[in-house]
């Protein structure tokens, strides 16, 4: 019986438990606690979870969808992995996405979008002036969860449920790229935060002014801002 098929069999409780159990899994994912290519065995996920299997292959099929998770035909699941070309391969498409999404935001948002995106960015700026002043485990996590809702919001104005959904995918798949590299630097001080903050708000004016080519160009440079970072290394 295929993954999709045995959706149909679940409860209405094995569908909320197995939408923790795949917030659970996202997060070792993306955090690292689950290296990327290792094995995923369903003993070994029940246990960790405390679910059963129902549960288990439905999260699965999830992070499937998502992209951080791979199948091995019938040998069952592994975390995907990560490389320099498959991170590429997510820049060049995110600049694809994100282009075109904003331009059909900017022609076809209104106010109400214009105010959604604007208290996006406030919540952004709060996160990011608690980020500069300590970088703790939990201030990174604040601001990726504001700066994800920003880049959502701007996307949102298009009006198109299949682009948010491309770009949401995409925003995740590179969002394991992202932390792993803070993961790594963050501790270094190598990033620079004030720079992020100062792009943000570029993005807001150029949105607000209704300016598609600048709004457009500062998104497809912002994607690419750890380009020098080599997952494999």
């Amino acid at each position: 019986m295929s993954i999709q098929n045995f959706e149909i069999l679940e409860s209405a409780d094995d569908r909320t438990l197995s939408a923790g159990v795949a917030a659970r899994l996202r997060a070792d994912i993306l955090n690292g606690a689950l290296a990327p290519g290792s094995r995923l065995a369903m003993t070994d996920l029940t246990k960790r979870y405390g679910a059963g299997m129902s549960p288990v292959r439905e999260a699965l099929s999830r992070l499937l969808g998502e992209g951080l998770v791979q199948t091995e035909g019938q040998r069952g699941f592994r975390v995907a992995a990560m490389s320099r070309a498959d991170f590429n391969e997510i820049v060049m498409l995110r600049q694809m996405v994100e282009e075109a999404g904003v331009r059909a935001a900017i022609e076809k948002g209104d106010e109400e979008w214009e105010a959604s995106l604007v208290a996006a960015f406030h919540l952004l700026e709060r996160r990011h002036a608690l980020l500069q002043e300590r970088a703790t485990d939990e201030a990174l996590a604040a601001y990726e969860e504001a700066h994800r809702r920003f880049h959502f919001a701007i996307i949102a104005g298009a009006g198109s449920a299949r682009l948010s959904r491309m770009q949401q995918r995409l925003y995740e798949e590179a969002r394991r790229y992202r932390l792993l590299f803070y993961k790594k630097h963050v501790a270094g001080s190598a990033v620079d935060f004030a720079e992020a903050g100062t792009v943000h708000r570029e993005i807001l004016d150029a949105v607000l002014a209704r300016d598609a080519d600048r709004a457009a160009e500062i998104l497809r440079g912002h994607v690419t801002l750890i380009e020098d970072f080599d997952p494999e290394e």
